[in-house]
């Protein structure tokens, strides 16, 4: 079965880095792993596949050194309805996939994550970032609002002045800032980030 999950997808490569740990990695490096429709269509398949693996208790969500996910895909936007981008929107199943996915996730963050790519770390159940992580919600600066839960999860963590503060100027957070705001659990080295992730996941899946 991993083999095929493997094979499966043309933006994620699948890895099982440790007993019951499966890991996600977003896997469009020349766009700084965007969120296009099709990446979001496939990590919606992968959580779907895990969430039936009776072999798999965590899930690592992770991308690459120089970006986690710099956010929606624009390219696909432009020239695109509102109705046609709701549309698109709804398609893409791995928002809903996250959002109700049932076993522990922890997301790993390198580099950047912005807007989307933000509010999808946002929707893991434990987020860790190297030392030159940034994030960021963006949006404003193409006259839009974060539209993927950023406008309530981050409200949540960090509480209703600081949120505006990040939504409305668009400011970048370092990862030192963000573990003060709450935003993340741990700050760790660039080489120390996936095992200090896989020890954590570990953890979980040793565990009733």
């Amino acid at each position: 079965r991993q083999m095929c999950i493997r094979d499966r997808y043309e933006t994620l490569l699948i890895e099982t880095p440790a007993k019951g740990v499966a890991l996600i990695r977003l896997n469009r490096p020349r766009q700084y792993n965007a969120l296009n429709s099709t990446l979001l269509v496939e990590l919606g398949d992968a959580l779907n596949h895990f969430e039936t693996d009776d072999a798999v208790g965590a899930v690592i969500i992770t991308g690459s050194d120089k970006a986690f996910a710099a956010g929606a895909d624009i390219a696909e936007m432009v020239g695109i309805s509102g109705q046609q981008m709701l549309e698109m929107v709804e398609a893409s199943t791995g928002w809903r996939a996250l959002s109700t996915f049932t076993k522990p996730t922890v997301c790993a963050v390198s580099g950047m994550a912005l807007g989307g790519g933000f509010e999808l770390a946002l929707q893991c159940d434990i987020l860790l970032a190297t030392k030159g992580a940034k994030f960021a919600l963006p949006e404003v600066n193409l006259g839009v609002i974060p539209g993927a839960g950023g406008t309530q999860r981050v409200a949540r963590i960090i509480g209703k002045s600081l949120a505006m503060e990040m939504i409305m100027t668009a400011g970048m957070v370092d990862a030192n800032t963000a573990l003060n705001y709450g935003l993340v659990n741990h700050v760790v080295a660039q080489d120390e980030l996936l095992e200090f992730t896989k020890g954590i996941a570990s953890k979980i899946v040793r565990n009733s």
